[in-house]
């Protein structure tokens, strides 16, 4: 395949990529390759070309050099994860670069290089910085969860390489940790990228909705708090599972629990919305309404943190959460299960009996 390759391209694009000023896209991709970093072809609209995109990447330079022929105006993108070893924080535009700053407060850092000294400007002048994934870490992709226009690349995406040029000249290229000058490309850099402080992994481990669970459960908070973070992963869903357990041992009648299960549900969503409906946000609302559903909770029909899961996230909306505080919500809702522990439950209404026989 080499002979019939080397006849078509120049014999400069296959050339190791020190032997230009600006290597070429494929001289990154192989480059990529040769340190064993896989990688896999995109457009310059960032489209995989091939189904399966990041699954795809490969450190096989045949088939590196056969997408490129097929593909010129291509680049070469990184899976970000298990495959690569490395993950990213892509920070986008002016809005990025407010919440990384943001960010590097929050995790008690001066400067960007104190979080990561691998950083890459991309054309469009945000940053992408990189991470190595250490054994059993476990952040994921996702887009603005950590903060507006901070994304995470990491388990189950990819990333444009550094030293890739677009059809129109912009590239992504390294630039010095500390003052954000351009620096040559250099794929060693790579291997050497730092782990992720703690503070930030656990940002890029849970999503939001599963941190605000860990911050208001304190059993759960402390666990995560004395585990290392390869054992993360494990801990939420363990702990769910639990949870899940705890429900199908406290079913009130077998015949029904599932009835029940689906009821208690639906009196949540709708007590949450009429929680919601109260836009003025009041205080003494919460406990009442919550008081009606908590009862499921104190069966083992729902769990205690679907309870203040749909009740917080209400309090949210009506402005309650902020005129109150976070405090006030956890405990309003705590103060409901703990009055409600003696009640019984309403019966079954018709509409939700013999469901598991139906499904």
């Amino acid at each position: 395949m080499h002979a019939c390759i080397q006849n078509t391209w120049p014999a400069a694009i296959l050339a190791p990529s020190g032997a230009t000023s600006t290597p070429t896209n494929l001289q990154i991709a192989l480059a990529l390759a040769d340190a064993g970093i896989p990688d896999y072809w995109v457009s310059p609209a960032k489209h995989p070309y091939f189904a399966g995109g990041y699954k795809t990447a490969t450190t096989d330079r045949d088939k590196i050099i056969a997408w490129a022929m097929q593909y010129p105006s291509g680049l070469a993108a990184i899976p970000t994860g298990p495959a690569s070893g490395l993950w990213v924080l892509d920070v986008d535009g002016p809005e990025g670069l407010q919440s990384l700053n943001q960010l590097l407060t929050r995790l008690g850092l001066e400067q960007i290089a104190d979080l990561s000294n691998v950083i890459v400007r991309t054309p469009g002048d945000g940053l992408h910085l990189y991470f190595k994934l250490r054994p059993g870490e476990a952040p994921r992709s996702r887009a603005g969860d950590i903060g507006l226009g901070l994304d995470t690349r990491a388990i189950g995406g990819g990333i444009i390489a550094p030293g890739n040029v677009l059809p129109d000249g912009r590239s992504y290229r390294f630039v010095d940790p500390c003052d954000l000058t351009d620096a040559e490309f250099d794929v060693t850099r790579l291997r050497n990228a730092p782990a992720a402080p703690r503070g930030l992994l656990y940002l890029a481990t849970f999503k939001a909705r599963d941190r605000r669970l860990i911050a208001e459960t304190p059993a759960l908070r402390e666990q995560v708090r004395d585990t290392e973070s390869s054992a993360w992963p494990g801990i939420l869903s363990d702990w769910c599972a639990a949870e899940t357990a705890k429900i199908a041992a406290r079913t009130p009648c077998s015949g029904d629990a599932d009835g029940y299960r689906v009821q208690a549900l639906s009196d949540l969503a709708a007590a949450a919305a009429e929680f919601t409906a109260l836009s003025d946000g009041r205080r003494t609302g919460l406990f009442q309404i919550a008081c009606r559903v908590a009862k499921y909770a104190n069966h083992g029909l729902l769990t205690e943190q679907e309870l203040r899961s749909a009740f917080m996230d209400a309090a949210r909306t009506n402005g309650a959460l902020a005129k109150h505080g976070a405090p006030w919500a956890v405990t309003a809702i705590r103060s409901a299960l703990n009055t409600s522990r003696n009640d019984t439950l309403p019966p079954l209404a018709r509409a939700f009996r013999m469901i598991g026989s139906r499904s």
